[in-house]
Formats: C-alpha cells, structure tokens, sequence
C-alpha cells in the first residue's frame, strides 16, 4: 500500500471516529512498531497513532490516568483497538506550543514538568519491567522482581553479536560493566510507575508554561532512577526539571544514573533489532561513552561491526 492509499484510509477513519472534516493527513516520526500521522481537522489539528492494539490500549489507560494524577498530558478523543485498518488506532489531541527539543523550555516549565513526574512516580504497581494490562484491566510489570530487568538487558547481548549489531568484545565490554556496578542498580522498593520515554522532545510548552508531556505509548514499573536517567547525558540540560523534582544530583547518584543508561540503552537497541529496526550506531555510541563514564578504557572493541 501506497503512503498516499494510507493517508486516504487514515483520513477516512478519522472522519468516521471524531465525526469532523479531515483537510489534510501528514506522516510523523513514531516508532519501529507504529505509524503516526498529524491530521488537519475542523475541530482543530490531532496526532493519529496506529499500531498493536494492545500497545494502543496501554497507552490510552496511562493517558486516562493522567488528569487525575494532575499531570498535564495529551487527551485521547477517539479509539479503535481493532478497526478497519488491521490495527490499533488513537485519535490524540495536539498540545499547544512547541516541545523543548525545538524551543528551549523556561525554567519555570521545567520545574513544573519536575513536579508532575514526580507526582507519576507515587503511582505503584505489581511486579516490574515494562508495562501491560492485566486480566482486570490493571497496571502490571511483565517480571517478578527488579533484577530480572538487569538480567534480561545481559540475556540481550547474545543474540545483537550473533546478528552483527555489536562486536563480541564490545558486548563483553558491557556485560563486565554492568556486573562490576550491580550495587548501583539494586532497588528493593514497590515498583513505581514510569514515563519510560523522558526527553526534551517530549514535554511540550507554551507561552513559557508548561503544556504537558507526551508519549505514554511505553510506560515502565520500576526504580523512578531508571525514568530520570535519560535526563542527565547532557550536563545541566534538566537542572531545573531535578529542581522540581526535588532531588539533588551528587555524584553517587549521577553513578547510578549513568549505570542505569547503559542498560537502557541495551534494552532499547534489543528492541530495535528485534523489531526490525536498523537505528543502531546512536544506541552504540550512547553505551561506549557511558562505559568511559564508569571507569571502562576506550579501546578498538568500540568499534562494532555496521
């Protein structure tokens, strides 16, 4: 099927969903497993985002918790888990303003953005790892305990040197550093539930305020450390986001985060591969400067093979 044949049968779902004119369908970046479109409407302008109708349930819960959590999110104005498309479908109202990826945020909404992240993280869930709906139509994490997160990102590395997305020296690497810094990634506490997505990209402002934050499509139940770890690859980008959060960023804790990211970062380019996606150099580069970052020398075994 043609993008044009796409756009036509997106538009139409639209129209039949909201009941409103669709002017005109555009693609925007989604993911491995989705496809999203932007949809000019009479009723204003709406992101589209297609793929697994179980993903697109998930994410239309999380979004439905939000407004009671008081945290500003997008809303979701029509659904479809299994329609005419062969897929899921979310009809999501467009934020106003711009994200902090393109327009730098205020402190004052970085704060704010803070604060509501942390009001996510008191929402605890069983079990740990990345999210799904159970039989009664709850929040759960897929593992029984918080190491089976660390153990799985290890599991990973086989399969990405048996199909040339890593060299075997460079996954040795890795495993070594995550061993050598089991202490910084142990958490006993109740899994919390996370963004799992957090960046500039997604938390939106305007007029210096903050609008809401965006893309709910992975949450995650776990260390709230594990959430913020993304935030801290560029010193003092998110100062004032930690402000808000009322957390304080000595060097232990940078530690941890910087663990915490090299075994994200192994999940997520698992995950890419898996799903048959080929972004991978960003994922490697990522790992090898926060292997530095833990003490490990740079050396030929960075270079893995394209």
């Amino acid at each position: 099927m043609g993008p044009a044949e796409q756009s036509g049968l997106v538009s139409a779902r639209v129209e039949a969903l909201l009941g409103a004119r669709v002017a005109a369908v555009g693609r925007v970046p989604g993911s491995v497993e989705n496809r999203n479109y932007r949809a000019r409407t009479d009723i204003g302008d709406v992101i589209v985002k297609t793929g697994p109708g179980a993903a697109m349930r998930l994410e239309d819960h999380v979004c439905a918790l939000l407004p009671g959590l008081h945290i500003n999110g997008p809303r979701v104005l029509a659904r479809e888990y299994d329609g005419p498309l062969g897929t899921g479908v979310l009809v999501i109202g467009c934020l106003p303003g711009a994200d902090a990826g393109s327009e730098p945020a205020t402190p004052t909404a970085l704060r704010d953005a803070g604060r509501q992240v942390r009001r996510l993280h008191e929402v605890t869930a069983p079990g740990f790892g990345q999210a799904r709906l159970s039989a009664a139509g709850h929040l759960e994490g897929e593992l029984p305990d918080w190491s089976g997160v660390i153990e799985t990102a290890i599991a990973d590395l086989p399969p990405l040197v048996e199909h040339d997305v890593i060299a075997a020296t460079f996954a040795a690497e890795i495993r070594g550093a995550i061993e050598a810094n089991r202490a910084l990634t142990v958490y006993d506490g109740r899994g919390r539930l996370l963004h799992d997505d957090l960046k500039a990209g997604h938390v939106f402002t305007h007029n210096g305020e903050l609008s809401g934050i965006i893309d709910w499509g992975d949450p995650f139940i776990g260390d709230p450390l594990f959430d913020l770890a993304p935030l801290t690859r560029t010193a003092g980008e998110f100062d004032d986001f930690f402000a808000g959060y009322g957390m304080t960023l000595d060097d232990s804790v940078r530690r941890r985060l910087t663990a915490y990211r090299v075994i994200r970062d192994v999940l997520t380019l698992h995950f890419e591969w898996a799903a048959g996606g080929d972004w991978f150099a960003v994922y490697r580069d990522r790992i090898g400067v926060d292997l530095e970052r833990l003490g490990a020398s740079p050396g030929p075994s960075r270079l893995s093979r394209t």
